[in-house]
């Protein structure tokens, strides 16, 4: 068994993928795009069954024909390309191959907490770029500053700088803590990442040796910690490191587990298009664990380079939940809003940023 990164060379020879892959993906897609567009053969299929799962196989079926579509389109024209054979690559988000080898088989990863910048430390510059994170982040940088007024502060999970960096241009003291020495080399390396005090070593568990104005954990990094004892270990860590006025600040998304049917063998797995241009596309397939609340997830990236899997596994939990472990650790929420521009958090809030303080 090769894992996840098997390339297809080892099961037929690269010669007769070559010399017959073209008219195999124009069939395929003759195929998809027939019933694709076929709906009463659609509807004809799922007859038989109760209205609600008719319902939810229709979608089911008519989303996974339009993967399909998706992908056996990304083959031909990677073909055209001349990449004859589609193999899993270290292929960057904009085609292009890296010279020095990040991930060789996923088999071999250990967690994706642990392993996490080591698999996206090459290409997350491209991810946020990508996804149009710009705005985002100048909001938060905006929403953080008043905290530190030209104090100190500590992001925890701190990647390559794309809060950090812009934060220090506002004054202040900004340290990073990150489990990846990629990541931080990468931060390092940027514009301005000299004046950024890093640390290597895990946020579940830390002691720098002072105390901040700021703590911040932003985009859901909180939950790449996968069980409680983390995350709690890492409130108490949080506790120790604020001034007695210190404030923490925290971002997650609040859990959207609709999409997620229950019903069926396949109930608890979705497939999200995150991205389509005409260089590259990027799919999620995702498994919901509820008793563990976890979301386990494979982001596929193709490109006319290769494709590449990249692991994600977040624990997710509910405002209430949170404010329970904060509790617990010393700390008490102090206020609470549905974006970075201080919206109220309410029923339609798909996320939620929480200030805390010290339990007086």
């Amino acid at each position: 068994m090769g894992g996840y990164g098997m390339s297809w060379r080892r099961k037929w020879p690269e010669q007769g993928i070559n010399r017959h892959s073209g008219n195999i993906y124009k069939y395929i897609l003759i195929y998809i795009l027939k019933y694709k567009s076929n709906i009463e053969y659609v509807n004809n299929i799922t007859s038989a069954i109760s209205p609600a799962s008719a319902y939810i196989s229709r979608y089911i079926i008519l989303n996974t024909l339009l993967i399909s579509e998706c992908f056996i389109r990304y083959l031909l024209y990677a073909r055209r390309q001349g990449c004859h054979s589609v193999r899993r690559t270290d292929a960057t988000l904009d085609g292009t191959e890296n010279k020095e080898k990040v991930m060789n088989d996923h088999g071999q990863v250990k967690d994706a907490y642990s392993a996490y910048g080591e698999i996206w430390s090459d290409v997350y510059d491209e991810y946020a770029q990508v996804l149009n994170k710009a705005v985002e982040i100048d909001r938060a940088v905006s929403f953080l500053a008043p905290f530190t007024s030209d104090g100190t502060a500590l992001e925890l999970g701190v990647g390559n700088g794309h809060i950090a960096l812009p934060l220090s241009g506002r004054g202040a003291s900004v340290h990073g803590l990150d489990n990846s020495e990629k990541m931080l080399a990468s931060l390092s390396a940027k514009g301005g990442g000299d004046a950024i005090t890093t640390h290597l070593g895990d946020m579940a568990q830390f002691d720098l040796g002072m105390q901040f104005d700021l703590v911040y954990c932003i985009n859901n990094s909180f939950s790449h910690m996968v069980t409680v004892e983390q995350q709690l270990g890492c409130l108490a860590s949080i506790e120790k490191s604020l001034r007695p006025n210190g404030r923490f600040v925290i971002h997650l998304n609040y859990p959207y587990t609709a999409d997620f049917s229950g019903s069926g063998i396949y109930g608890d797995q979705r497939t999200t298009v995150m991205h389509v241009d005409e260089r590259r596309a990027m799919v999620r397939f995702a498994r919901h664990d509820r008793n563990q609340q976890l979301f386990i997830s494979q982001d596929l990236w193709i490109t006319p380079a290769g494709t590449r899997t990249m692991p994600l596994k977040m624990r997710y939990f509910y405002p209430t939940e949170l404010d329970l472990l904060a509790r617990f650790s010393g700390l008490e929420l102090l206020e609470r809003h549905g974006d970075w521009q201080k919206r109220p958090f309410d029923n339609a809030s798909w996320r939620y940023m929480s200030v805390f303080r010290k339990a007086t």
